[in-house]
């Protein structure tokens, strides 16, 4: 399982995203194994730029974009997040306006006003712009846990990044139960499957895991 990440990695630092789901029954590793390759790849890949972002319990009730907005939020705070910071200025305003803290006092008021009236399509279109200039140089990765939990708003931008055409150093990887997609009406139900029809992305199922392994 981890030849196979480490092959899509290979591949995004090369300018050719990759967006890999790992799926697996409760209690089967996936939590383990996306752990333990982003800890290896931020080991030992330059420059290589990695987040993580879990979603939450108490699906549909949760803060929008929240796992998103989690890594976003460690880049900024991480190796080059100055450079991260001035993307989402320039790019991403929408978003960048999530994180008070980061941004200048006499700067505040001229973001919200840009962000007045500001669309769900907007803040995707910004997303996907300011993560392709960011991973234009420097590989990013970006892990989202627990799926199973996610609302469309957090789903969205997963879609936008997988369809993208523009080369960029990007991975993203998801983990999620299966049992818990399953249920009607889940936002991965009908992501998945396109994603995997186009050849937008690879699915990684995940047996039980032995104690050695």
């Amino acid at each position: 399982m981890l030849g196979e990440l480490w092959d899509c990695l290979r591949r995004s630092c090369d300018g050719e995203r990759q967006s890999v789901f790992i799926a697996t029954e409760p209690g089967n590793g996936k939590a383990t194994l996306a752990h333990e390759f982003q800890h290896q790849a931020a080991a030992n890949v330059p420059g290589l730029r990695a987040a993580c972002g879990q979603c939450v319990e108490g699906y549909g009730s949760k803060e929008a974009y929240y796992p998103m907005l989690e890594a976003l939020g460690q880049l900024c705070r991480g190796f080059g997040g100055n450079s991260v910071v001035r993307a989402l200025a320039e790019q991403a305003p929408t978003w960048l306006v999530q994180f008070p803290a980061l941004v200048k006092p006499e700067h505040r008021e001229m973001l919200q006003q840009e962000i007045l009236g500001a669309t769900r399509q907007r803040m995707l279109r910004e997303i996907g712009d300011a993560l392709n200039t960011i991973a234009s140089g420097s590989p990013l990765l970006l892990v989202l846990e627990d799926l199973q939990r996610a609302d469309p708003f957090t789903v969205d931008p997963i879609s936008a990044v997988a369809r993208s055409r523009t080369p960029a150093k990007l991975m993203f990887v998801g983990t999620y139960r299966q049992m818990d997609v399953a249920v009607s009406g889940h936002p991965m139900q009908a992501l998945k499957p396109d994603l995997l029809i186009h050849r937008l992305c690879r699915e990684i199922t995940l047996e039980p895991l032995e104690e050695v392994a």
